[in-house]
């Protein structure tokens, strides 16, 4: 082979060598964008929980509405947000929906209400009543006080909304309406109409430095009782601090407030009003 020749096969081997190498990047390249492209359809139709007919797709949904610091906590582990929403959704997502109503609650009364003991440890209080577990849940928490030293009582439970009428119009004759506003539920909107609302005796924001308040503010979550207007919150809540009104709300839903919704119990119960009927139609286990 003679000197042109061997130059000849030398250029001809190298223009193929580079043929082959571009169709082999052109190759990788077009994997790995299908791989990209196929991990996004799999992400978007991946199973959120196996106990629910939710998917990646879901997720926008799923979080619509929420502060963007919550809705961030809920799209890292979606898996565990929704098996915590499992008890709300089968036995208390009724209650947390009701617990801030945005169309109101017109004349609803519920019809398991009770009593309160008389002469028990809440005190000769036979007038007051609650719904039946928001009742036994508050005697179980006072017997949990009172271990502790500390006697609770409760100076209002349920109102009919004809009481809660009667008690607003008392207060606007006695000041503006923005401002018995933050201190009073107009008729229909009251968490006292509910009959699982308590307000433990000792009204006042001096409450919160009291024996009986610190010991609810340290313990009421533990029975299943949340603080419906905490300080801070009043931009939020639209009432005034109120460290002495609990609503109960049972233990899980508790949990799930401080969990997920920066344990502010008016998220918690709007998101549900909103996104209940979702989770509960989506789950099927």
């Amino acid at each position: 082979m003679d000197m042109m020749t061997a130059r000849t096969v030398v250029s001809a081997y190298l223009d193929s060598s580079r043929l082959a190498g571009s169709l082999l990047l052109a190759v990788s390249c077009l994997l790995a964008s299908s791989c990209r492209s196929e991990a996004t359809v799999t992400d978007s139709r991946t199973m959120l929980h196996p106990d629910y007919w939710l998917f990646g797709r879901d997720l926008p949904r799923i979080v619509e509405g929420l502060p963007r610091t919550l809705a961030a906590a809920i799209e890292t582990d979606p898996r565990l947000f929704l098996e915590d929403c499992k008890p709300l959704l089968r036995e208390r997502r009724d209650c947390i929906e009701r617990a801030w109503p945005s169309k109101g609650l017109g004349d609803w009364a519920p019809d398991d209400l009770r009593s309160f003991p008389a002469g028990g440890i809440l005190g000769d209080r036979p007038d007051l009543s609650l719904r039946a577990p928001a009742l036994a849940a508050l005697l179980s928490m006072a017997n949990a006080a009172r271990q502790d030293g500390i006697d609770l009582r409760v100076s209002s439970a349920w109102r009919s909304r004809d009481y809660q009428e009667s008690l607003h119009g008392r207060y606007l004759s006695r000041a503006d309406a923005d401002r018995v506003a933050t201190y009073s539920m107009k008729p229909g909107l009251s968490q006292h109409q509910l009959g699982t609302a308590v307000d433990f005796a000792g009204i006042g924001p001096a409450f919160a430095a009291t024996p009986e308040g610190r010991w609810l503010a340290a313990h009421a979550r533990e029975h299943g009782f949340s603080l419906s207007y905490p300080a801070g919150a009043e931009t939020l809540t639209g009432m005034r601090w109120e460290p002495w009104h609990y609503l109960y709300l049972g233990t899980e839903a508790c949990d799930v407030q401080r969990a997920w919704f920066g344990d502010s119990q008016r998220l918690m119960a709007r998101y549900f009003e909103g996104q209940g009927e979702l989770l509960a139609r989506s789950r099927f286990r």
